[in-house]
């Protein structure tokens, strides 16, 4: 068994144990050459040398696990209990001897077949962080998966970036799962009828996401077509800099045509360069006001050298880099 196979039983097994004991759950099980582990809302199958159709306790697996080894090979044994009757047990063969587990009947399941395989780029985890928090959302807590795109908003700042997923209709996988999924480093991802899997090219080990009922409203709505000019080139990190100054939930970040910024009183100059633009007349410069934390992650998310376009009216403001496949959208603040 290679190595990364090893690491996704290890993990799988201790989370499997941990979120079990939580909920009082029996959720790891064996069939056909295969054990499946079901946790905090994923399955995670990968591929072992179980024959057996059987349950686990995740207790006594997770301890197993905590080993740097995986067994080489399993066999179930039936063992007489001291009142005469029969149960079975699951013995792990390890380099140094044998470890014997409760085991118990089961059902059986049937392993995923992936349908296409599609590059899962790390675009998605940086993406994550536009998705809602609060569990009473809904789909805004989720990521939307188009053909040519994968979107995320939490109704105060919109993102995406452009990546052929080959999805047939929008499909929303809910943000903390895809988070919880990273630790697995999967390579690519299929999309089925009612789910999605990861995996990777060795497809000896897939994890199960199940789709958020609905999609997204009509982002597209909301994206700015007119703008008065595009407000210069932005240096990321000396915006981070200025942020310091002020709680970033609350405070408020005027851009200035001085080519400085103000934050919460502190004019800092140079955070972005000013282009020339049809922008409206204004007694000494224009002011385009943000909340701190909203505008910086919409920064850090089209990366250094970022511009905006501003429009009239409070609109919202697209932010880009050129030639990146990254947009963001963030609501100016009335000032």
């Amino acid at each position: 068994m290679n190595k990364k196979l090893i690491n996704v039983h290890h993990r799988a097994a201790k989370e499997a144990y941990r979120w079990g004991k939580k909920h009082s759950l029996q959720v790891v099980e064996a069939s056909n050459g295969w054990m499946r582990y079901r946790f905090d809302g994923l399955e995670v199958y990968a591929m072992d040398t179980i024959a057996d159709t059987i349950a686990i306790d995740p207790e006594a697996l997770a301890r197993m696990a905590s080993a740097k080894e995986w067994p080489e090979s399993w066999r179930v044994e039936q063992i007489k209990s001291e009142s005469g009757g029969m149960y079975p047990e699951l013995v792990a063969v390890l380099p140094d001897g044998e470890y014997r587990i409760k085991v118990r009947e089961s059902e059986g399941f049937e392993v995923p077949e992936p349908l296409s395989m599609i590059e899962f780029p790390a675009d998605i985890y940086e993406l994550l962080s536009n998705a809602a928090h609060d569990e009473y959302r809904a789909v805004f807590r989720g990521v939307q998966f188009e053909s040519k795109r994968a979107v995320a908003t939490d109704g105060f700042r919109l993102a995406w970036f452009e990546h052929d997923f080959g999805v047939k209709k929008p499909v929303v996988i809910e943000a903390t799962q895809i988070k919880k999924a990273k630790a697995f480093e999967p390579k690519y991802i299929s999309f089925e009828d009612n789910c999605a899997l990861l995996f990777d090219n060795s497809r000896t080990w897939f994890i199960k996401l199940n789709y958020m009922e609905g999609t997204l409203p009509d982002y597209e709505k909301v994206i700015p077509f007119e703008f008065f000019g595009t407000l210069g080139e932005f240096n990321v990190e000396k915006l981070k800099k200025a942020l310091n100054y002020a709680d970033k939930e609350h405070m408020r970040i005027d851009l200035l045509g001085s080519e400085s910024i103000d934050a919460n009183g502190r004019k800092i100059r140079d955070v972005f360069k000013v282009e020339v633009g049809e922008f409206p007349e204004q007694d000494d410069f224009l002011i385009y006001a943000f909340n701190g934390k909203y505008l910086l992650d919409a920064l850090k998310w089209a990366g250094e050298g970022a511009k905006m376009n501003i429009g009239p009216d409070s609109k919202p403001c697209l932010i880009y880099t050129e030639g990146g496949n990254r947009v963001a959208i963030v609501v100016p603040l009335r000032v």
